[in-house]
């Protein structure tokens, strides 16, 4: 990664979370002042069992990303200055995703005796169900994110397109990390958010993280589209599943792309 991708990204971390502190600040004030707006209840995603204590796990996330940002800046050129954890994409996959994904669950079910079933909506819908809603959010997602390449690309020609994911095996770019991604990312970031907001809040926020934790900005814009349509997704449909199958599904269709 070259020295102006990790300024770009650092400043995007920034940004995050200011926009994070202003907005959520912002909303506390309008609801202060207007008690009966429920925002934060619309939709099909329940944000009940969240507190100010999840909030600051999530400027905490953020700040990870922040971090990793830094050290990497201060690497030497020889190391390739990639904004990766030790240990390659091994590493960002342990630290970035699923650490804190597992932790956060952990911390859900055990520390604050939540039922993550429920919190998640994973009993909402039937299997069937579920692969129907995945299969027809990634037909949508696919070229969403597509599009929102190419007009990247158009607009800033000097970034190169993103290469597919292929450090990783095929196994887990498409259970694990859809897996890992969307319980960080929508079932515990989205929603966090949205208790503090609302939902177009959240899912802009929401994405934009996620589109900063893969580290690439020539992917930043097609990320950011699909991080909107997972959140959509969820929001629709109340069931975490669905967005881990429309991901999944994402994926696969990444990977036989790549193989042709």
């Amino acid at each position: 990664m070259t020295p102006v991708a990790q300024t770009l990204l650092f400043d995007l971390a920034v940004f995050l979370i200011l926009a994070l502190g202003v907005g959520t600040f912002a909303f506390a004030l309008v609801r202060r002042a207007s008690p009966l707006i429920g925002w934060h209840g619309h939709g099909n995603v329940w944000t009940g069992p969240f507190r100010r204590l999840d909030l600051a796990l999530v400027f905490l996330y953020l700040g990870l990303h922040l971090a990793i940002l830094v050290a990497a800046a201060q690497e030497p050129p020889a190391s390739g200055g990639a904004a990766q954890s030790g240990g390659g994409p091994w590493g960002a996959l342990l630290l970035e995703r699923a650490l804190p994904g597992a932790a956060l669950v952990f911390y859900l079910g055990i520390a604050r005796s939540i039922d993550v079933r429920e919190a998640f909506g994973l009993e909402r819908l039937r299997l069937g169900q579920i692969v129907v809603w995945g299969i027809g959010a990634a037909a949508v997602l696919v070229p969403l994110a597509r599009g929102a390449a190419w007009l990247f690309n158009r607009a800033f020609p000097g970034w190169e397109p993103p290469a597919p994911a292929v450090a990783l095996p095929g196994s887990l770019l498409v259970l694990a990390m859809p897996l890992f991604e969307e319980v960080l990312f929508r079932g515990v970031l989205y929603a966090v958010v949205k208790r503090f907001s609302d939902r177009y809040f959240a899912a802009i926020l929401s994405a934009g993280a996620f589109a900063l934790a893969h580290y690439d900005v020539g992917a930043l814009a097609p990320l950011f589209a699909l991080g909107i349509g997972l959140a959509l997704a969820y929001e629709l449909s109340g069931c975490l599943w669905v967005p881990i199958a429309a991901h999944a599904a994402f994926n696969a269709w990444g990977l036989i792309r790549a193989a042709a």
